[in-house]
């Protein structure tokens, strides 16, 4: 521990540090503040001096190392496992179109290690009540959740309640304990209500998935992705089209369809009297524009055009995403052994990426070359039914989606998935063309103009 030893009746400070691992899900600021006070400390300042003194880092300052590395080192991690685990990074670059390659947490981009929150939803904090006592008994202190910081999450999703809102700038640096009796986010009416909205889980399940990542996603390719979706569904991604289109709905005319208005407006920060039917500029440059948009408008335009987080993390995931490094797994990972996992996890990406422990667009990509599509839980159920009956009891596709309980997208979009290997078998087949022999050209011309 951080402390010191009399001479001459002066108290001299040591460069000992009392450590404690951070905790599951942990902010970095919560940490931090957890640190300061095992170790007495009162000032930031004055703790990373004392930090930076102990891991012997000559002429430290401010600039020349983050905060966040400082704590990495104290929590005996790297610094790139610290970001993606216990900062905000993740989710703040999830989607962008600045350094899209480098990883997060990446030490030799110091820049990027300086934006790990939001700036506390500007001066706010959020913690579940429910969660400080538990918290308390099992690791001994109460601490700030990544998860509950996400825009658009004013609900503790394990014990479905108001997350409270802590005012206070330095609130982070503190025990959510002490903000125990601070004000509610939102009604229990109220996000009882949004709790239920399928829209708004997409969007969360998207955040989600993004704080996961261990790379952003490029939002150049992001782009194309989205514009394709809009155009699929018939829904309007750029202005030049309103004219020739006038009757499409736009991605703005969806969201406000699909979206609580009110939960809408407080996510995206709406304080004017716009209201439904307005266009969101936010949502529409992520569509059209290549970086124009946050990770916020990001999620709410996939969580507008794909019918879950699941879906689109797939093809995102088979297009977008690059691997940050090749294990050796991979390239021993036979097609039986793939086949094997899929059938295991009951047709789920992610679960397969776990197991193996090679990136998802990784196994993604290999598991579309082999025509297997990806499978939601609910949907995986019907799918089965449904195939019988459209192959083995010769019925349409539209009898045999509606007897199952299928959607009719979601069955088209199994047997497009399950037919890619015979159409790369079919491209190969037939797409040359036999050789033309010299004066071909000729002999069809002057047979026309014989028969004229």
């Amino acid at each position: 521990m951080s402390g010191g030893i009399e001479a001459d009746g002066a108290l001299i400070r040591t460069h000992v540090l009392c450590r404690i691992p951070p905790l599951p899900d942990e902010t970095d600021r919560s940490y931090l503040g957890a640190l300061m006070r095992v170790n007495g400390f009162q000032t930031e300042t004055e703790f990373r001096e004392h930090v930076a003194k102990w891991t012997s880092i000559q002429n430290w300052n401010r600039t020349s190392v983050p905060t966040v590395e400082l704590l990495a080192t104290v929590a005996t991690t790297q610094i790139e496992d610290f970001a993606r685990h216990h900062t905000l990074i993740p989710l703040r670059r999830g989607i962008t179109a600045h350094l899209p390659t480098v990883i997060h947490g990446c030490a030799n981009h110091q820049t990027l290690l300086r934006q790990t929150n939001f700036g506390q939803r500007r001066g706010r904090a959020f913690f579940c009540s429910e969660c400080v006592a538990p918290d308390q008994q099992m690791h001994g202190r109460s601490y700030w959740r990544r998860e509950h910081q996400v825009p658009g999450l004013s609900w503790c999703p394990k014990h479905r309640v108001p997350l409270r809102i802590a005012l206070d700038k330095t609130a982070v640096l503190k025990s959510p304990s002490r903000f125990i009796d601070s004000k509610e986010a939102d009604s229990f009416e109220q996000i009882q209500k949004w709790i239920e909205v399928p829209s708004i889980k997409t969007y969360l399940d998207v955040c989600s998935s993004l704080l996961d990542t261990a790379k952003p996603f490029d939002a150049r390719a992001v782009r194309i992705v989205l514009k394709r979706q809009a155009k699929n569904r018939g829904i309007r991604s750029m202005h030049t089209t309103a004219k020739r289109h006038p009757n499409s709905p736009s991605v703005s005319d969806i969201a406000w369809r699909i979206f609580p208005a009110e939960w809408l407006k407080s996510v995206l920060e709406i304080t004017g009297s716009e209201g439904c039917g307005s266009e969101l500029p936010q949502l529409e440059t992520a569509v059209r524009q290549a970086g124009g948009g946050t990770f916020v408008s990001y999620a709410l335009a996939i969580a507008t055009l794909f019918e879950s987080a699941d879906d689109a993390m797939a093809v995102l995931g088979g297009s977008t995403q690059t691997k940050i490094r090749r294990p050796a797994g991979e390239i021993n990972l036979t097609r039986e052994r793939l086949l094997s996992l899929y059938t295991q996890c009951g047709g789920n990406y992610s679960q397969v990426s776990a197991l193996t422990g090679i990136g998802y667009g990784s196994v993604s990509r290999r598991l579309v070359k082999m025509g297997l599509p990806a499978l939601r839980a609910e949907h995986g159920r019907l799918l089965l039914p449904a195939i019988d009956m459209f192959l083995l009891h010769v019925l349409s596709l539209e009898q045999s989606a509606k007897s199952s309980g299928v959607p009719l997208e979601r069955l088209e979009l199994f047997l497009r998935e399950a037919c890619t290997p015979l159409l790369s078998l079919f491209n190969t087949m037939f797409s040359k063309r036999p050789e033309r022999t010299i004066g071909a050209p000729r002999e069809r011309l002057l047979a026309t103009k014989e028969s004229r």
